[in-house]
């Protein structure tokens, strides 16, 4: 029908070449046509795209830095544990609470896989601040703010007040902290996964429709 329709259109346009005015059919295979006219105008359409691309572009890398901010928090959670693990190591073996803090720092720098761990340039930076004559008190304090989470300030005051009485007791305070961390980290670990299944639902109920479209659609076609 409708390529009746453009084919009937094309010849009143020829038929119609050197006239003012080109009449529309008004009637097909007996059929009356309607014709309307567009009431979106072309400058309207293009301000309106163009609207809608200058919101997009003026949130986009507010979204971006948002993403960004929410990774780094859920990674900062889930290396708790093991930055907790790594310092009751290097203490067990007898090194100094700044000492084992260097270490940390300085192995994360010399990895060669240069995936960003947002803890461990925390630490790199404490490392700086104290190489350029902040006292060690301060740099953990500032290590605890720019972390921005309850348990790195936690964790700054215990390397802070053992750093003036010694390191005996640590151990047994930084096993406290590890446990209950790493029961956290495994309940965020299930949530992420039930999350990703909830995500995986909507394209695989797309998958099973269009399976059931490839399946039906040939047997309505052969009624």
């Amino acid at each position: 029908m409708v390529q009746k329709l453009e084919n009937a259109v094309q010849e009143e346009e020829k038929r119609t070449r050197e006239e003012q005015q080109m009449i529309l059919p008004k009637e097909l295979d007996g059929k009356t046509v309607v014709w309307s006219k567009n009431n979106i105008s072309i400058a309207a359409a293009i301000c309106g795209i163009g609207g809608g691309l200058a919101v997009f572009f003026w949130t986009h890398p507010d979204q971006k830095l948002e993403k960004m901010a929410k990774k780094r928090q859920v990674q900062l959670k889930m290396d708790y544990s093991n930055l907790l693990f790594k310092i009751r190591i290097l203490i067990g073996a007898g090194m100094t609470i700044r000492n084992a803090f260097f270490r940390i720092a300085s192995e994360y720098e010399e990895r060669e896989k240069r995936e960003i761990r947002y803890i461990y340039e925390e630490m790199v930076y404490s490392c700086k601040e104290m190489q350029s004559g902040i006292s060690e008190e301060k740099a953990y304090e500032h290590f605890g703010q720019r972390c921005g989470q309850t348990r790195y300030l936690k964790l700054a005051r215990i390397l802070a007040q053992h750093m003036k009485k010694g390191t005996e007791g640590l151990e047994e305070i930084l096993e406290q902290e590890m446990q209950q961390a790493e029961e956290e980290r495994i309940a965020m670990a299930k949530q992420a996964g039930e999350e990703a299944g909830t995500k995986l639902l909507i394209p695989m109920g797309m998958m099973l429709i269009v399976v059931l479209v490839i399946l039906v659609l040939p047997a309505f076609l052969n009624f």
